[in-house]
């Protein structure tokens, strides 16, 4: 045998192994893959100290809680992207 075959098969060994150890009830399932909501993303960021800065862009919090009624909605359409697996882009 030889070490890409050694190595496939330990890695599909562990890959067994995970499986075995992680054991989601359907309602998880079902929770886990919800689209997040316009009130959950609103309630964390009101959640957060105002203070805190995001790492995305450096702002803190309490820009973001003043400016809601402005950027709310776009606040909404990028974390439903990032939530959706869209890459985040730095300029």
């Amino acid at each position: 045998m030889d070490i890409r075959e050694e190595l496939e098969e330990v890695l599909n060994h562990e890959e067994l192994l995970w499986k075995k150890k992680v054991k989601l009830e359907q309602s998880d399932i079902n929770f886990l893959g919800k689209e997040v909501t316009n009130e959950e993303i609103k309630m964390t960021l009101f959640d957060m100290a105002p203070l805190k800065a995001l790492e995305s862009d450096g702002y803190h919090a309490i820009f973001f809680q003043n400016q809601w009624d402005s950027i709310g909605g776009t606040i909404y359409e990028w974390v439903k992207r990032v939530f959706k697996g869209k890459l985040l882009i730095k300029n």
